[in-house]
């Protein structure tokens, strides 16, 4: 597999690129960052460098590559699932490989979300105090609705529907008489979508509020356990699948599968005497996701070192 992805030097790269169109040229330099994001950002380098410890089996799954993060992985690969259904239903679902995190995912990563997910809150202008009370005003209305809504599907006989146009009509009832309700719109007992505008409240996009009770919220404590082990297991199965063929690119947000052409374009681009930035900006446009380009810019070790 390693002789596969020898990769021609920075000389070639430099040549394909020549041989493009001025076209493709144009679109290359026409790439963008996703919307509120940048090619690089000071300490980034702390957000998405880290080490790994991966324990390689003596023996496993072979065939394909695992990329963690932006880290290079060797096989073979060994997984492992664990399950246990907690009541607050969270990490409910343990994949290992290697001993490498792969749901719920690497702290580094959720830490990573945290911090970029309060740079983006910073940039924005402060709310002034008006602007805050329309929104918990917002806040209030819609969970008033929402309390009555909890209640009302206690009363509905969701197996013979024997009562659906008198719930509805109940339903309907208290969403036109409630003051704070601009807009309506019943699809059955169990999912309706209600506007909240006014002066009084903070509803910038107009938007509609979608309630729905679907089968999920109706399900007994083990029927959920059931649910999400089944889940858990299909998930399981897929990452042994694709580790057999594929290259198979972590984090979870960008749960992408590649083959050997794919890797090899990603170790031209970091090959290649280009800024930063410029590394940055094509390892997007070939993973299509500004954080795992990041991953692998500050990760990924070059397999077959010049």
């Amino acid at each position: 597999l390693i002789t596969l992805l020898m990769i021609s030097n920075s000389a070639s790269f430099a040549q394909d690129n020549k041989s493009k169109s001025s076209n493709s040229t144009k679109q290359e330099k026409d790439i963008q960052p996703p919307s509120g994001e940048m090619w690089y950002e000071e300490g980034d380098e702390k957000l998405y460098k880290f080490d790994i410890n991966p324990i390689t089996p003596e023996s496993g799954i072979k065939g394909g590559l695992l990329i963690y993060y932006g880290h290079y992985v060797k096989p073979p690969y060994k997984v492992t699932m664990n399950f246990k259904y907690n009541s607050d239903e969270k990490n409910l679902c343990h994949i290992n490989v290697n001993g490498l995190s792969l749901f719920p995912g690497h702290r580094v990563h959720e830490k990573m979300l945290k911090i970029k997910s309060e740079r983006a809150i910073g940039k924005l202008p402060p709310l002034s105090r008006e602007i805050k009370q329309k929104m918990l005003n917002f806040k209030r209305a819609m969970s008033e609705i929402e309390r009555f809504h909890n209640e009302l599907v206690k009363e509905y006989d969701r197996k013979t529907k024997s009562n659906y146009e008198f719930i509805t009509k109940k339903l309907e009832n208290y969403l036109k008489n409630d003051q704070d309700v601009t807009e309506y719109s019943i699809n059955s007992p169990l999912s309706f979508f209600v506007l909240i505008t006014g002066d009084k409240f903070y509803n910038p996009l107009n938007a509609y509020s979608h309630f729905e009770k679907d089968h999920f919220y109706f399900m007994s404590k083990n029927e959920k356990s059931t649910y999400w082990e089944e889940d858990c297991i299909h998930i399981y199965n897929l990452v042994q699948e694709d580790l057999k063929k594929d290259i198979y690119f972590e984090p979870s947000l960008s749960r992408g599968w590649g083959d050997v052409k794919k890797l090899k374009n990603i170790e031209k681009i970091l090959r290649n005497n280009m800024s930063r930035e410029q590394k940055i900006k094509y390892l997007y446009k070939e993973t299509k996701n500004i954080n795992l380009a990041k991953y692998i810019y500050y990760n990924y070790k070059l397999l077959n070192k010049e």
